[in-house]
Parts: C-alpha cells; sequence; structure tokens
C-alpha cells in the first residue's frame, strides 16, 4: 500500500532525513526569540512502495546511487542445491515403458537432461530440495555485515553506528536515519525465522536477532507510550509521526516470536502492549461496521481514510498466537481471542472475494465522499487470514475458521502459483527443462515487496498444516507441497550475487541494487528458514504427490 519517504530538513545545521514510508513532523527549537515552529517535507520514496490506490501530493527528491549496479547477470559464485532426478521413461516396441536408467536419490546437476542433447538421461524436478538453510545463510551472511559504503553489495543492511538499517543500498549519509519500521520489521522477520530453525541450539543468530530487538524500540512513538500500551511510529525519532497499525502488528508478532524462542518476558509485555494499542483503532461507528483503522486516527498525514485486509487478518492471527502463549503459561485472556474472531470475521465479511476465494484489499473513503471497495488481490492479505483461521481453529475448535482456512488455501492454489511446468529451458542454473511449481502472484508490485507478500502466503499455508497435524492428527499436504516447489524454484533459479538473491524468483539475472533492501531479503531468506523448519519438523513428510 504505501509509502512515501519523508525528509525534514531543519533549521541551522540540523537535517534529519527518514525512509520510505511516512509523514513526519518535528517540532524545531529556533535560535531566535521566535516561538518554536513546525516544519515538514515529504518526498518521493527512493524505494519500492505497498500498492495504494490512495496516495498524497509529494514533493520529489532524487539522489544517485553511490556506487552503479552490477551487471545484470549470474555470477560464477552458486548457492548450494540439489535437485531429484528421475529417468527418463522411454516406451518399448510392446507398447510397454521402461526406465533408461535405474532411479536414484537426489544429485547435483550434471546438466541438460535430454539425451539427444548429449546429457544426463534424467528428468530433473524441485520436489526434492532441501538446501534452502544453505540460501538462508548465505542471505542473512550478506545483510548483516556492516554497510560498506564503497561497494554496497560487499556489506550488510547496518549502518556503521549498528542502530539501524539503512534504507536501501543506493542512499548513504551521515545524517541518514535509516529505514521505516515495515522494511525493518520484514529483515527481522528473516533473522527471528533463522533463530526459530536453529531453535533450541541457538548460537549463529542470536545476537543479531537481539540486536534487531532492542533497536525496534527506537520506533516507539512517545505520545503511545504507557505501561500497558505502546505505539510505533513509522520513522524513528519519539514522533509526533505518522502510525501504521498493519506495520505494528507485524512486531507484534514478531514480538510473540522472541518470546516463544528466547524466553524474555519483555517481550511477551511489548507484544500485549502493541496490540492493545493497536485494538484501539477497531471502530464499530465510522464506516464498515467494525474493522481496524489502517492508521492510528489522528496520525494519517494526508492518507485517506480506510480499513484494509493487512492489518485486521495479521491482528487476528497475532491476537489468537497471543491468547494460545497465554493459555500455555496458566494466564489466560479470552479477550484476545475473541479480537482475533472479530478482526477475521469483519474481513471475511468484507473483503472476501466470493469468485477466487481470496481476500481483497480495503475500504478507502474516495473522492466521492464514501467509502468505496479496492479489490486488489495480494498474497499477504489471504495468506494471514489462512494462519489466523487456523490458529483461531486450533484454540477454538471452532470448524468454520478451519473451513474458511482450507477456502483460501484453494484459492491461493489456483490464483498465486503457476501449474507444474517447465522452468528456465535455457538457464545456466537451473537443468534444461527442470519441472516445478512457482510463485506466479496477480498482485501489482514490484518484485522486492511481492517477495515479502509471498512470504505471509507461505506462512500461512504452513501453519495451516501444522494445526491440521497437531489437531486432527493428519494434514492436507497438497498446499505445503506446493509452497515448498515454489519456494525451492526461487532458491535454485534465482540470480544471486554477493549472497544476495533476486526477489523475482524466476529471474536468473543478479539483483540490482534498489532490488537488494530489507524487505527483499529479509523475506528471501525468511522463506528458505521457513521451508528448512518445516521439513525438521515434519520428516515424514511426501514431498512428491500420489
Amino acid at each position: 500500500m504505501r509509502k512515501r519517504i519523508l525528509t525534514a530538513l531543519l533549521a541551522a545545521a540540523m537535517m534529519l532525513s527518514v525512509g520510505a514510508g511516512c509523514y513526519y513532523e518535528e517540532q524545531v527549537p529556533d535560535d531566535s526569540s521566535e516561538p518554536e515552529t513546525t516544519t515538514s517535507v515529504q518526498s518521493k520514496a527512493s524505494t519500492p512502495s505497498k500498492a495504494s490506490t490512495t496516495t498524497t501530493s509529494a514533493a520529489t527528491t532524487t539522489s544517485k546511487p553511490s556506487t552503479p549496479s552490477r551487471p545484470s547477470s549470474p555470477t560464477a559464485a552458486k548457492f548450494p542445491y540439489k535437485l531429484i532426478k528421475r529417468p527418463i521413461v522411454v516406451t518399448t516396441s510392446g507398447g510397454g515403458s521402461s526406465s533408461v536408467i535405474p532411479p536414484s536419490t537426489s544429485m547435483d546437476i550434471p546438466g541438460p537432461s535430454d539425451p539427444s542433447s548429449g546429457g544426463n538421461p534424467y528428468e530433473f524436478f524441485y520436489d526434492e530440495y532441501r538446501d534452502y538453510k544453505s540460501v538462508g545463510d548465505a542471505i542473512i551472511s550478506a545483510t548483516s555485515r556492516n554497510m560498506n559504503r564503497n561497494n554496497p553489495t560487499e556489506g550488510g543492511f547496518w549502518r556503521a553506528n549498528g542502530t539501524n538499517l539503512a534504507d536501501n543500498l543506493k542512499d548513504f549519509g551521515d545524517t541518514f536515519n535509516g529505514t521505516t519500521l515495515w522494511p525493518y520489521g520484514a529483515y527481522m522477520e528473516g533473522v527471528g525465522a533463522r533463530v526459530s530453525f536453529e531453535s533450541p541450539n541457538i548460537y549463529q543468530s542470536k545476537g543479531e536477532y537481539e540486536k534487531l530487538l532492542k533497536n525496534v524500540t527506537r520506533f516507539t512513538d512517545n505520545r503511545y507510550n504507557s505501561s500497558t500500551s505502546i505505539g510505533l511510529a513509522c520513522v524513528q525519532g519519539g514522533g509526533p509521526a505518522q502510525i501504521f497499525n498493519d506495520d505494528n502488528v507485524w512486531i507484534a508478532l514478531e514480538w510473540i516470536n522472541a518470546y516463544k524462542l528466547l524466553k524474555s518476558p519483555e517481550y511477551l509485555t511489548l507484544a500485549k502492549r502493541n496490540l492493545n494499542f493497536i485494538w484501539e483503532s477497531w471502530d464499530t461507528e465510522k464506516a464498515m461496521n467494525g474493522g481496524i483503522w489502517w492508521m492510528r486516527p489522528g496520525t494519517e498525514g494526508g492518507e485517506k481514510p480506510q480499513k484494509n485486509a493487512c492489518i485486521n487478518a495479521p491482528y487476528a492471527w497475532a491476537a489468537a498466537e497471543m491468547y494460545e502463549v497465554l493459555k500455555e503459561g496458566g494466564q489466560a485472556d479470552e479477550s484476545y481471542l475473541n479480537h482475533a474472531k472479530d478482526a477475521f470475521n469483519w474481513v471475511k465479511d468484507n473483503l472476501w472475494d466470493k469468485n477466487k476465494d481470496l481476500i481483497q484489499d480495503k475500504w478507502f473513503f474516495s473522492d466521492k465522499g464514501n467509502y468505496q471497495l479496492d479489490g486488489s488481490l495480494y498474497a499477504y492479505n489471504t495468506g494471514c487470514m489462512i494462519g489466523a483461521g487456523a490458529k483461531i481453529y486450533q484454540m477454538s475448535g471452532e470448524a468454520d475458521y478451519h473451513e474458511a482456512a482450507r477456502k483460501l488455501a484453494d484459492g491461493s492454489m489456483k490464483n498465486f502459483f503457476s501449474e507444474r511446468m517447465k522452468i528456465r529451458a535455457s538457464g545456466e542454473d537451473a537443468p534444461e527443462g527442470a519441472q516445478g511449481y512457482y510463485f506466479a502472484s496477480i498482485s501489482p508490485q514490484g518484485d522486492a515487496n511481492r517477495c515479502w507478500f509471498r512470504s505471509n502466503l507461505v506462512k500461512g499455508i504452513f501453519e495451516l498444516y501444522n494445526v491440521e497435524k497437531a489437531v486432527d492428527k493428519q494434514a492436507e499436504p497438497k498446499y505445503a507441497r506446493v509452497a515448498l516447489n515454489a519456494v525451492a524454484v526461487g532458491a535454485v533459479n534465482a540470480g544471486r550475487i554477493d549472497g544476495f538473491i533476486n526477489p523475482d524468483f524466476r529471474n536468473g539475472d543478479a539483483p540490482t541494487l534498489n532490488n537488494i533492501t530489507p524487505t527483499s531479503q529479509g523475506s528471501a531468506a525468511r522463506m528458505m528458514y521457513m521451508c528448512a523448519e518445516f521439513l525438521k519438523n515434519n520428516r515424514d513428510f511426501d514431498r512428491i504427490p500420489d
């Protein structure tokens, strides 16, 4: 949906640049005897923004990349990968069939599978790909190093002082204030997924995770900070600034994850305070008979009032997660489960596309003076509803939520993934005509953001499988099979450079600098670790469909 870069050029020698995402207002003391004045400037985002049908005018500032982008071709360095090989079947004169070579386990790819081209007489498939962790490790290793300003792709996302992430790899400077909350959270999700995979023997990425968890509180808006509630602005500095409730809920989900992994009560307390803050934006009077506002009322900064799937669906998931955690600790709070149901049902009643079984984007206040539907379809909205429906079903035992999650999973299979087909027929890294599914997103987003959207769909699909297995002792495998396959295609086929991965997932070119972002690389790593953890926890999972 959003968001624009805002640059506040302040009096005297002070300069404050803010990252992609929001409107910022700063009270600036004047050296003269005049009273304090308010200065606010908006400028165009330098990173890809979430799609939105509602935008505000902005003064545009431009900056040249500090280094030219690398050539768009795969590098010599390859990520480790293996694909399953199956013998090509030939028809015998008697009408039967026989294998050219006996079946084999997964292997390093030797070359084209077409016997006529002189290659190995096998067909290659993505079903048994299992090197997700290796790709995730390469990404996190690259992103966690300090930034090399002369050659950004040799460094990572942290600024030199270690307190914030760079907004992207094109714009640096001592006055740069760093990324906004959404990309910051996306990178934190990627590192958190690595810690989750490593658990309980956390060693490689715990420090990076704790660093992110510590510094995310720098986004706290001082207006909304009490013992029971905490609101995070889209930029650092204490506010006042725009506050996006959806950006907050991604952090709340990660705080819950951090509590589960690190067992520190402070993260559970932060998550509770943040969910309480978000719920204060639930409204039954002004529009649509319910729903959480996308932005905290009064902090819109020019954005139109709207109620979106991207806040209500993940809030339902987070609230159900909170109920589960508190219940396991002997402190069950029914209000969280009730709020989860309310948010889920509001989305179901107001944004469900009954023709495609997908979730539409939002209701927004239009220039015509009424609320209109934006029917855009994004993978993360549907993915979060799948995960929320599954978790609410697990916590409540109410089968309607399970049925809804299944329907949305079916809709996702038809719309967000391709049918099984040959991929990269002429690619250097993939074998000729390897068979697999891939992401076929219908959302009109740039690669960096679309990669993050897909990661939430994968997360929702895995949640559905895990809940079914826990509650019903058996789970439908087809959704997880396709998700694993599509991520494998990205891991094998995507171009990579210095540990970074092309967020397009089907493009063999090396990623351009503006696609090497906390959002793209964090979500790519997140998908890799989620797949690795899924297979670790489900060792008997059959990757090959019947």
